[in-house]
């Protein structure tokens, strides 16, 4: 496996697929929530799922997910299944990350770390509910 394809805001692109076969890492934007698949192509961005999609088409090792959009305060839902081994690897982009191809696995295993990040917990009932917390680093 080489390369390592990177795209900007796009729709999914066949030629991509082509282009990036069994790379080692695609880095793939995912502005899009899954339930707006309808008016990807309208904005020029990709869904999670599809993003996702491309690099399994393309027989990506490993693809990071980019440019997640503001507007969504929840952890892209895609993210929250479990791995299983033999899929590729995805794991989400964060701003200032340093990640080494080579520890792609490792930030596999991390996704359940992170999840936690997003998750708190309602006050009425104890509930997990999967949203961004608000941190204030200043």
């Amino acid at each position: 496996m080489t390369g390592a394809p990177c795209t900007g805001d796009t729709v999914p692109v066949h030629r991509l697929v082509q282009a990036g076969q069994n790379a080692t890492l695609l880095i793939h934007e995912a502005t899009m929530a899954n339930d707006e698949a309808d008016k990807t192509r309208a904005k020029m961005h990709c869904t999670v799922g599809q993003a996702i999609d491309i690099g399994k088409k393309m027989n990506a090792y490993s693809t990071l997910l980019t440019h997640f959009s503001v507007r969504y305060s929840t952890m892209p839902q895609a993210m929250l299944a479990s791995y299983e081994p033999g899929e590729p690897i995805v794991v989400l982009a964060f701003d200032h990350a340093n990640v080494r191809m080579g520890d792609m696995p490792k930030m596999q295993a991390y996704m359940l770390a992170i999840k936690q990040n997003f998750t708190e917990l309602d006050e009425d009932d104890n509930d997990a509910t999967v949203q961004v917390a608000e941190v204030d680093i200043t």
